[in-house]
């Protein structure tokens, strides 16, 4: 929703839609950057400064770039992400978590010995208590004290 009422919005100004007449159209840069607002970040080889300097004291050099706007190109019911070529900008989903931790975090919930804002030190406790399910679930001491603590503060296991 947020992104469609943003696009709506900038379309206005692509297409000078203003209540009031203007001397001077309104410009636009955006970007499709997670860092908004970054200095080497362009579009179709432009910078945003210098194009924003042409806009605002009106020197009719760039005029050509006043409304440029960067889009994605989305599959069906798929995520529009940041598309920038630029290193700083681009998406990057996090990794997978490994097999053997899933694997373990779930023999933990199964065993109750994991939840929500639980304790951790209760948690080891159970863990302690059932440590030979344990060792065929692939869990160590290391990824056990991990997920406990990860569990100590944040929610997990909710759908």
């Amino acid at each position: 929703m947020w992104g469609e009422a943003t696009r709506a919005s900038m379309e206005q100004i692509l297409n000078d839609d203003t209540v009031t007449s203007k001397d001077h159209p309104d410009g636009l840069f955006s970007t499709s950057c997670l860092s908004h607002g970054t200095w080497g970040t362009m579009i179709d080889g432009q910078l945003w400064l210098p194009i924003v300097r042409d806009w605002f004291f009106d020197l009719g050099e760039k005029t050509q770039y006043y409304r440029l706007m960067e889009t994605c190109s989305v599959e069906e019911g798929g995520l529009e992400l940041p598309c920038n070529p630029a290193q700083h900008c681009r998406f990057e989903p996090k990794p997978k978590l490994p097999p053997h931790l899933k694997k373990c975090a779930k023999t933990m919930m199964k065993l109750k010995c994991v939840e929500s804002y639980g304790n951790k030190k209760e948690c080891l406790k159970c863990v302690k208590r059932n440590r030979k399910k344990f060792s065929k679930s692939g869990c160590n001491k290391k990824l056990v004290k991990t997920i406990c603590k990860f569990a100590e503060s944040n929610e997990i296991g909710k759908k």
